[in-house]
């Protein structure tokens, strides 16, 4: 028996590894249907099972999504936010050359509330800006957006 860096990597792995290499590349875009499973088990000269094998790999890692009676899709892009920074999430995204769109859906000057007048470091007779956006990231559901920026620290 064949162990250890001298064993053949499995078929199924192999297949993966192309079917990856062919998405990162760009060769099937996010929300493309792949062939199907009998013409890429033709295409690779396996069975239906390996087949089937390399594709749940791929699932597993979260590159294509299979949807029953419908086929299997190339997954959007994944979208990575770094929640201990200080950046926002849109410039995140825009880094990672995803485009995100932003609409100003409210817009208030008004006495900050006691809490957030804490949080701010102010009086809570200060006024203060109430901002709320809707954010758009690409094939994503959107998100509200709230903040506020008491009077005079607005840049």
């Amino acid at each position: 028996m064949v162990t250890g860096q001298d064993a053949p990597t499995a078929r199924y792995r192999t297949i993966a590894a192309d079917l990856a290499a062919k998405i990162r590349a760009g060769d099937y875009r996010p929300g493309e249907a792949l062939p199907s499973q009998r013409d890429l088990s033709a295409a690779y000269g396996v069975t239906l099972m390996t087949l089937r094998q390399a594709l749940r790999q791929l699932s597993d890692e979260g590159l294509i999504e299979q949807q029953p009676g419908r086929g299997t899709f190339v997954a959007p892009p994944h979208l990575a936010y770094r929640l201990g920074s200080l950046r926002s999430f849109a410039d995140d995204l825009r880094d990672q050359g995803h485009e995100v769109r932003t609409t100003v859906v409210g817009r208030a000057v008004r006495r900050l509330p006691a809490r957030i007048a804490g949080t701010l470091r102010t009086d809570t007779t200060d006024y203060g800006l109430r901002l709320e956006r809707v954010r758009r990231p690409p094939r994503r559901a959107p998100g509200l957006v709230g903040s506020r920026v008491a009077r005079g620290r607005a840049a």
